[in-house]
């Protein structure tokens, strides 16, 4: 196939099928550039790093890749995300605004942990916060179900169980969060961070290589997040970390700006100036 495209460059993000192309690449001298979106790169994108011309990556401690090949660029993420309206965050999601809300990101992989710590606390959560909690579109029906048979009704209006947000309503759920409590992988991490929330992270501890709990150290140190891992998430330690933020609201302003000067909302130009500029220079 790449005998018959003839591409001038071949630019990778990775995964089990890149490393084929990738080296029938390298053999016709047809130039690899890598993106890592990680701080442990997979297996594929190491082997390619060996014959990329030059490797972006998106943490400023991205794990194994030579020092003298990596651009830092960030993660590109969706101008679209920012783009949200506090409004129709109100009528898309039935928010009172009478608490501060909590934007909570289940995830598509491990949400079962997440979801079930969400419904043994919901109780407590909600007499201090209004939450939407995206539990996921195969879990959404159970964890209703369950919230109905534990939630005390007058606390029933601040309760917001959806399945999934796509870029449409995500865009809105993000406005309007005052906190963002997520898994850390890199999409996630960049899309927080160029909207300015505050969050708390939550590794997945299943990650391949532990990648989400090194993405979200390595961010946690820039002072925009707090790091919770799943085998700490109980229902006193974590109502207090919440507590603590919301009385010391000078923290919260100072994770928005820590999280908006870690931001890269113009990854993508970087890696096409990059990409042009080798052109230009060869």
């Amino acid at each position: 196939m790449i005998l018959i495209i003839r591409p001038q460059l071949i630019f990778s993000k990775g995964g089990s099928g890149s490393i084929s192309v990738t080296y029938c690449a390298w053999f016709l001298r047809i130039p690899v550039f890598l993106h890592e979106s990680d701080v442990v790169p997979g297996l594929s994108n190491r082997v390619t790093s060996k014959w990329a011309k030059k490797i972006f990556v998106a943490f400023p401690k991205t794990e194994y890749f030579d020092p003298a090949k990596i651009i830092i660029v960030g993660n590109p993420i969706r101008k679209e995300l920012l783009d949200g309206d506090k409004n129709k965050a109100g009528d898309l999601f039935d928010l009172t605004f009478q608490k501060p809300i909590i934007l909570f990101l289940g995830g598509s992989q491990g949400a079962e942990a997440l979801n079930d710590f969400v419904l043994n606390i919901l109780n407590d959560f909600l007499k201090e916060f209004e939450l939407i909690h995206v539990c996921g579109r195969n879990n959404l029906e159970a964890v209703e179900l369950e919230a109905q048979a534990v939630i005390e009704k007058d606390l029933e209006k601040y309760y917001h169980p959806v399945g999934f947000l796509d870029e449409e309503k995500i865009k809105h759920a993000y406005k309007v969060a005052d906190l963002v409590i997520s898994r850390s992988g890199s999409g996630s991490i960049f899309e927080i961070a160029a909207l300015g929330k505050p969050s708390i992270l939550v590794p997945l501890p299943t990650a391949a290589a532990n990648h989400q709990s090194k993405n979200a150290y390595v961010y946690s140190q820039t002072g925009a997040a707090l790091v919770i891992e799943q085998d700490n998430l109980t229902r006193n330690f974590f109502l207090d970390k919440i507590h603590y933020l919301f009385l010391h609201p000078d923290k919260l302003e100072k994770m928005k700006e820590s999280a908006l000067r870690f931001s890269t909302p113009l990854a993508a130009r970087a890696v096409a100036r990059e990409i042009l500029e080798y052109f230009t220079l060869n």
